[in-house]
């Protein structure tokens, strides 16, 4: 009897250490960037719109659990967003927000939630040509209000860091993927 108990304990052990979603060696989500192509919404007509790219970021729900993020209702391209180079930023001309608030958005198992915005340069050359994404990750709403140096240090959020694309206009033209 004690040696089946033993057995059922570690194949148990087993079962949970292969099922386990909090392994060490699979982050929660997965973070993938396109540029679409050069351009720029209609609501930044008043800035320099010359080194715009249209860009969408896919977090994809890597588990087999719905799991959480938080973003800002309105501000989620400044704050939830950070990208691999001084002179580029996730730009986002405001039409207007009444309500930036937390947001919580579920993502289902295998599932993702795509950003659609903006990515500008304020350098006129073409010496950035390489770029990544990083996402924010937080967990809870509270740790959106901390300053950006509180956030950090305290580690509110996990970085992840998406592939690394080429920042070019790919309008007009097509890839086989």
């Amino acid at each position: 009897m004690f040696k089946r108990t033993i057995v059922a304990f570690c194949l148990l052990l087993l079962f949970t250490s292969i099922y386990s979603q909090n392994s060490k060696n699979k982050q929660e989500l997965s973070v993938t960037l396109d540029v679409v192509g050069k351009g720029a919404p209609a609501t930044c007509a008043h800035a320099d719109t010359s080194n715009y790219y249209f860009a969408t970021v896919n977090v994809l729900n890597t588990q087999d659990t719905a799991i959480s993020i938080w973003v800002f209702s309105c501000s989620w391209p400044m704050d939830a967003f950070a990208i691999n180079s001084q002179s580029i930023a996730f730009r986002f001309c405001f039409r207007g927000c009444d309500h930036n608030v937390p947001k919580e958005i579920r993502i289902p198992p295998k599932k993702s939630v795509q950003f659609y915005g903006t990515i500008s340069s304020w350098k006129k050359d073409s010496s950035i040509a390489r770029i990544k994404v990083g996402f924010k990750y937080f967990r809870t709403a509270d740790a959106l209000w901390d300053s950006e140096e509180s956030k950090a240090s305290q580690k509110l959020y996990t970085m992840i860091w998406s592939n690394e694309v080429e920042l070019k206009d790919n309008l007009y033209s097509y890839e086989i993927k």
